[in-house]
Protein backbone atom coordinates (compact mmCIF):
# COMPACT_ATOMS: atom_id res chain seq x y z
CA UNK A 1 0.00 0.00 0.00
CA UNK A 2 0.88 3.48 -0.49
CA UNK A 3 0.78 6.32 1.69
CA UNK A 4 -1.24 9.66 1.25
CA UNK A 5 -2.09 12.85 3.00
CA UNK A 6 -5.15 14.33 3.01
CA UNK A 7 -4.95 18.42 3.75
CA UNK A 8 -7.93 20.42 4.44
CA UNK A 9 -8.38 24.43 4.27
CA UNK A 10 -11.47 25.02 6.01
CA UNK A 11 -13.36 23.79 9.21
CA UNK A 12 -15.71 20.92 8.66
CA UNK A 13 -16.26 20.47 12.22
CA UNK A 14 -17.91 24.03 13.03
CA UNK A 15 -21.53 23.93 14.61
CA UNK A 16 -24.19 26.78 14.13
CA UNK A 17 -22.89 27.04 17.99
CA UNK A 18 -19.48 27.20 17.39
CA UNK A 19 -19.39 29.69 14.38
CA UNK A 20 -20.31 32.90 15.88
CA UNK A 21 -17.42 31.93 18.95
CA UNK A 22 -14.92 31.21 16.17
CA UNK A 23 -15.71 34.66 14.48
CA UNK A 24 -15.38 36.72 17.67
CA UNK A 25 -12.13 35.20 18.75
CA UNK A 26 -10.49 35.64 15.48
CA UNK A 27 -11.63 38.99 14.73
CA UNK A 28 -8.85 40.74 14.96
CA UNK A 29 -6.80 38.46 12.30
CA UNK A 30 -10.35 38.74 9.89
CA UNK A 31 -9.82 42.74 10.51
CA UNK A 32 -6.53 42.64 9.47
CA UNK A 33 -7.25 40.31 6.53
CA UNK A 34 -9.86 42.45 5.22
CA UNK A 35 -7.67 46.06 5.47
CA UNK A 36 -4.53 44.01 3.74
CA UNK A 37 -6.97 41.46 1.50
CA UNK A 38 -9.91 43.12 1.00
CA UNK A 39 -10.72 40.94 -2.48
CA UNK A 40 -9.99 37.34 -0.55
CA UNK A 41 -10.98 37.80 3.04
CA UNK A 42 -14.65 37.38 4.08
CA UNK A 43 -15.78 39.47 6.19
CA UNK A 44 -17.81 38.14 9.88
CA UNK A 45 -21.33 39.05 8.44
CA UNK A 46 -20.07 37.05 5.26
CA UNK A 47 -18.99 34.08 7.03
CA UNK A 48 -22.01 33.68 9.78
CA UNK A 49 -24.41 34.01 6.19
CA UNK A 50 -22.49 30.76 4.91
CA UNK A 51 -22.30 29.21 7.98
CA UNK A 52 -26.20 29.45 8.22
CA UNK A 53 -26.53 28.23 4.60
CA UNK A 54 -23.67 25.52 5.00
CA UNK A 55 -22.88 24.28 7.90
CA UNK A 56 -25.22 20.98 7.96
CA UNK A 57 -24.35 19.61 4.96
CA UNK A 58 -20.63 19.91 5.70
CA UNK A 59 -21.39 18.21 8.87
CA UNK A 60 -22.88 15.44 6.67
CA UNK A 61 -20.00 15.74 4.37
CA UNK A 62 -17.05 15.60 7.24
CA UNK A 63 -19.27 12.35 8.70
CA UNK A 64 -19.05 10.75 5.36
CA UNK A 65 -15.23 11.54 4.94
CA UNK A 66 -14.59 9.93 8.52
CA UNK A 67 -16.20 6.99 7.17
CA UNK A 68 -14.77 6.44 4.08
CA UNK A 69 -11.46 6.87 5.87
CA UNK A 70 -12.44 4.37 8.67
CA UNK A 71 -13.48 1.75 6.46
CA UNK A 72 -10.76 1.64 4.22
CA UNK A 73 -8.23 1.46 6.90
CA UNK A 74 -10.55 -1.83 8.21
CA UNK A 75 -9.55 -3.41 5.27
Amino acid sequence: RGTWVLAWQCHFEVTKESLPKMVSNGNAAIQSGLKDYPETVQAPDEILALGDKYIEENNARLATMFNRIASSANK
